[in-house]
């Protein structure tokens, strides 16, 4: 950004200092993906599923055929659970002592939903993204999944006035600072 003008910029010739514009805003696109087929399943792109899909992203793994989602918070229990029954899909708590008190394991049993997860929003803690076909569907979707990722990661300092998430993912960061456009969120990443 010049003075009184936008240009074009190759990236390696910015230099520190350099004012880049970014967007505050993205609108929801025209016609967005509400549903999609995973195996011969139909799932509706809704909050629900969105929110699963960000408590995978904030605290999921696979073990097997199972989707492994850790957490002992009662809510997390409570939407998986739903998530489950409307599709029909076998769900199971375990719950164990962990080196630094009790833990819960929410276990989802669906192949095809662990390698949707997988081909979409990958696994491991340093590989975790948010799939391309999500900054094409609904809001409602969307705002499920950043709802499900800061339930996860998430914490308040009030006395900062700040909300903050982390992940050892840097392109996840990078992602779900994207989909908070979506909202008129701007945020900003700290290292």
């Amino acid at each position: 950004r010049t003075v009184d003008t936008i240009v074009p910029v190759k990236g390696g010739e910015l230099k520190v200092g350099d004012r880049v514009p970014v967007a505050n805003y993205i609108s929801e696109i025209d016609n967005p993906i509400t549903e999609m087929k995973i195996g011969n399943v139909q799932y509706k792109l809704d909050k629900l599923f969105g929110w699963v899909v960000g408590a995978y992203l904030a605290d999921g793994s696979m073990n097997g055929n199972y989707i492994q989602i850790s957490k002992i918070d009662k809510s997390f229990e409570t939407n998986i659970r739903q998530f489950c029954k409307q599709y029909n899909l076998p769900f199971k708590t375990r719950c164990h002592q962990g080196a630094y008190g009790p833990g819960k394991d929410n276990l989802i049993l669906s192949k095809e939903l662990k390698l949707f997860l997988i081909e979409h929003f990958a696994t491991g803690s340093y590989n975790k993204i948010v799939g391309g076909f999500v900054y094409g569907s609904n809001l409602e979707f969307i705002g499920g999944l950043i709802n499900g990722y800061f339930s996860g990661d998430g914490s308040v300092d009030a006395k900062k006035h700040l909300i903050r998430v982390g992940s050892r993912s840097e392109r996840l960061v990078n992602d779900v600072s994207v989909l908070l456009s979506y909202f008129g969120i701007f945020a900003t990443k700290l290292t």
